[in-house]
Order: C-alpha cells, then sequence, then structure tokens
C-alpha cells in the first residue's frame, strides 16, 4: 500500500487526471478492492475541499471588486418626467449605459429574470456573477401588472401593464445589488458651482449629504413627509391619512402621490390598502380643488355649448 501510495504525490492527486490515475492503481495486483476504495475516497474529500476553497476566495473577490466598483459608480441624474406624479426619474436604459463600462470593467455581469406568480403578480430576479465565478441573487417582492395611472385609471393593456412592472421592478433591483444612486440636480441654483454635478458616489459625505463643492445638489423629499418614512405598515397607513387630511393645496397632494413609499404601497401592498390609499388621494385631490375654487370666488364660469358668450367682468 505504501509503496503504491508512494508513486503519487498530492500534486497528482489533484490534477485533472484522477481517475485516469485511480484506474492505473486499479491495474496494481497490490491493491485489492478495499483499498482501492480507500484512495477513491481520498481523491474525492480532496477534491470537495479543493472546489471549497476555490468557492470561497471566488466569493471574497466577488465582494472585493464589487466594493472597488462602487466607487467609481455615477451618480444617476433623474432625467424623465412621470406626467402622472410630476416627479422625476431615473430610464432604466439611463442606468445601464452609464454603468455598464464600469461594471463589466470589474468582471461583472448583470442577468435579469422574471415569473408570473398566482393573481397575475409579478417577480424579477437578477444575477449578478463575476469573473472568477462567484454569483449572487436579487429577488423583488412581487407586484401587479402596472395597468392605472396614480389615480386609479386604467391606461395600459394588460400586457404593457406587464412589461410596465417588469422595467420598474428591474431598475430599482438593478439599483439596489449594485449601489447604483439616482437624484434631481440642482441645475438653477449651484452657487457659482457651473451646474456642476456630483459625479460618483465617493464625492459624497453620506447617503443624503451633499457631496464636496455643492451646498444642495440633490433634491429631497420635503421635511414635512417625513412621517411617511414610518416602517411599520399600519402606522405608515395612518400617517398617510393625516398628511392627506392637512394638505391644502395641490402641490402638497401632488408630492404625497409621488412620495417613492407611496408608489411602492400602490405596487406592493394588498389589494384592499391599494384601494384605500387611490381613494384617499383622489378624494383628497378633490377637496384641495374644491377649496382653492371656493377661494377664489367660485370656479371660473364656462358658457354652454350654445350659450351666450360670457358676461364682461366674469373671471376667465
Amino acid at each position: 500500500m505504501s509503496q503504491v501510495v508512494a508513486r503519487h504525490d498530492d500534486g497528482d492527486i489533484g490534477g485533472s487526471n484522477v481517475f485516469s490515475q485511480l484506474a492505473q492503481v486499479a491495474k496494481d495486483p497490490s491493491v485489492d478492492a478495499g483499498k482501492l476504495k480507500i484512495i477513491y475516497d481520498l481523491m474525492k474529500d480532496y477534491k470537495e475541499e479543493e472546489r471549497k476553497e476555490k468557492a470561497e476566495k471566488a466569493r471574497v473577490d466577488f465582494y472585493a471588486a464589487l466594493a472597488e466598483m462602487q466607487g467609481h459608480l455615477p451618480i444617476i441624474k433623474r432625467d424623465t418626467q412621470n406626467p402622472n406624479t410630476r416627479s422625476r426619474f431615473a430610464q432604466l436604459s439611463t442606468i445601464w449605459a452609464q454603468c455598464l463600462p464600469i461594471w463589466t470593467k470589474y468582471g461583472f455581469a448583470v442577468s435579469f429574470d422574471s415569473r408570473t406568480l398566482e393573481n397575475n403578480l409579478i417577480e424579477v430576479s437578477l444575477k449578478l456573477s463575476h469573473k472568477t465565478g462567484h454569483t449572487e441573487i436579487f429577488h423583488t417582492p412581487s407586484a401587479p401588472p402596472d395597468t392605472s395611472g396614480l389615480r386609479g385609471v386604467a391606461n395600459k393593456t394588460f400586457v404593457q401593464g406587464n412589461q410596465s412592472t417588469i422595467t420598474y421592478l428591474q431598475r430599482g433591483l438593478l439599483c439596489r445589488a449594485l449601489g447604483i444612486v439616482t437624484a434631481n440636480f440642482d441645475d438653477d441654483d449651484d452657487d457659482g458651482a457651473g451646474g456642476a454635478a456630483p459625479t460618483t458616489v465617493v464625492q459624497r459625505r453620506g447617503r443624503d449629504m451633499p457631496p464636496v463643492g455643492r451646498d444642495d445638489p440633490i433634491v429631497a423629499e420635503p421635511s414635512w413627509l417625513d412621517p411617511l418614512e414610518e416602517k411599520n405598515p399600519g402606522k405608515w397607513f395612518l400617517n398617510f391619512c393625516d398628511l392627506v387630511d392637512e394638505a391644502r393645496t395641490e402641490a402638497q397632494m401632488l408630492d404625497i402621490g409621488a412620495h417613492y413609499t407611496v408608489q411602492s404601497a400602490e405596487k406592493s401592498a394588498p389589494a384592499e390598502t391599494r384601494r384605500k390609499i387611490r381613494e384617499k388621494l383622489i378624494d383628497g385631490m378633490m377637496r384641495v380643488k374644491e377649496t382653492a375654487e371656493n377661494d377664489a370666488g367660485g370656479p371660473a364660469w364656462e358658457p354652454p355649448e350654445d350659450g351666450p358668450e360670457r358676461p364682461e367682468g366674469t373671471p376667465a
């Protein structure tokens, strides 16, 4: 036994021709079946340990590359206006175009998958792979097809709604997996900075703090909307209702409807909660509009189709 093993050092056992070597050992008449099984088990154990070591090294390299890569990711400008909420967002194509050259430079690859669950809910997953062999998979909460606008009015087909939800989830998932930040840039008032926007996350002193050289480059949510940051769903809904009841202008109602937690709740909350949110937003908007009309002396006069022209002196 000792003579046979001496012919194969550790380098041979860990080589790529393990089974061919084992076949050669099996031809040796001094090696019986029991001894052959022992050699085979030793080889398997060695290969398994080797596999684990490689996997751990790949995992360490993955996170080291991710940390280095994140320091060079740009802050993406929210370049698109949402006509329903009057809020701005960065399109998936914008984020992809600006960040793809960076994550590939550091050896990463990104791929998406999606599936339809019960009740037509949609779930999206993202696979983040590194050239060393390690992969992490991220998942989104399930969400319904986005077939309607802010006020619950259907404006898309079912297929369009599916694709809209998938794109929305992909955008959020990509930012979460890679640590990408999007922001509104204050291009009108830069305090002499020449409209310069922060270029990378490294330039920032914190997630919601302005970067070096800019006093106010990122437009944060108005402070009066802080109650919507509540993590408890029940308390959040009560805070949401209170804010709607306290709103006095259309602008305030639009700010509430555009808040990211409200948008998220309209996507992923239970159906009954989504219905209550939509009804509350509609009722609140109607109330502030009615108040504004009363404060202005009533709604503007509009002649019937076949009626007389507007009387002189009547507000247009």
